[in-house]
Order: C-alpha cells, then sequence, then structure tokens
C-alpha cells in the first residue's frame, strides 16, 4: 500500500530488486503497466523492516508469496475475515488489490504531497496539464518526503519477531 505496486509489479520482484541503502525498490520495464523501468522509495522503516525479513535469502528468491492475479481478491478478503474486517463498506467500495493504489493516493494527498508529486509516486502521466507536467519539476527529495510523510502503518508481529517501530 505504501508503494503502489500492481499485482504483476509485485510478483516479478525478488530479493534483489530492494536496495536497503537508498531504500527503493526497482521494477523491469517488462513488467510494468507503461513498460517503462521504475524506482519506487519505500518507507525507511519499511526498508529497515524488510531488510530484516528478507536476512539470509538469495538475491534471485521471490520476497513475498504472491498468488496469481486472480486469487489476490481472494487473499485479501481472507485476511480481511481473520482481521472482522468488512469487505464492502458503508460507502458500498469492494475492497479488492487495485483498492491499495487508491488508498495510496489518498494518503499522499492527506499527507501534503504535491500533485505531482502524487502522480510521480503513482508513476501517472500528466500529458494533458503542460504547467504542471512539463514546467513543475520535482527532485528526488521531494519524493522521499512525500513517502516519508505517509501515515505509519505497523508491521505485524511474526515469527521472527519483526516488529521495527517508525523511529527505525
Amino acid at each position: 500500500m505504501e508503494t503502489g505496486l500492481r499485482v504483476r509489479e509485485l510478483q516479478s520482484l525478488t530479493v534483489g530488486s530492494f536496495d536497503f541503502e537508498s531504500c527503493t525498490v526497482t521494477l523491469e520495464k517488462k513488467f510494468t503497466k507503461n513498460r517503462k523501468g521504475a524506482v519506487q522509495f519505500l518507507k525507511r522503516a519499511r526498508a529497515v523492516q524488510l531488510k530484516s525479513f528478507f536476512a539470509g535469502r538469495d538475491a534471485a528468491d521471490k520476497p513475498f508469496n504472491m498468488p496469481s492475479n486472480y486469487r489476490t481478491g481472494k487473499m485479501i478478503h481472507a485476511d480481511l475475515k481473520d482481521a472482522d474486517i468488512p469487505i464492502v463498506d458503508d460507502a458500498d467500495r469492494k475492497v479488492d488489490f487495485h483498492g491499495l493504489r487508491h488508498t495510496l493516493a489518498t494518503e499522499l494527498d492527506r499527507s501534503g504531497a504535491t500533485l505531482k508529486e502524487r502522480a510521480d509516486i503513482m508513476r501517472h502521466s500528466l500529458r494533458g496539464n503542460l504547467t504542471l507536467g512539463t514546467y513543475t519539476h520535482l527532485q528526488r527529495y521531494d519524493i522521499r518526503q512525500a513517502i516519508e510523510n505517509l501515515t505509519y502503518y505497523p508491521w505485524p508481529e511474526g515469527e521472527k519477531g519483526i516488529g521495527v517501530t517508525d523511529a527505525a
């Protein structure tokens, strides 16, 4: 939810896709929707947690046990059921995997990220707006700050004892 990665993008990742020094994850162009490679920032605290989570694993290993595309909804619905969270909210919106991108866009807006920063993080085109798309420029630190301003979602305590706080 903090990266906006799509199912196919998550499925394509390896442990080696993550750079824990720069707190990024790199996507190969053949797996992205727009067929352009991308580097997404990770929250620093999340990068620390993932580094610990991946410790001892080979760079070629798949980092997550991702189901096939058609089963991601079932995975999320099972998790929601286990957490006693409704699948459909009061506004009659049904939770699905792509909804995580909607949540990221909303959280970025709430964090104060500019439209240009949100579009860059979501990997959306701004071709229709010349001023914003062409004449407004972002620096890496703008994007880094927008990611760091996202709400902190705790890492679930697990078998490995992972539970790094946001202060990490």
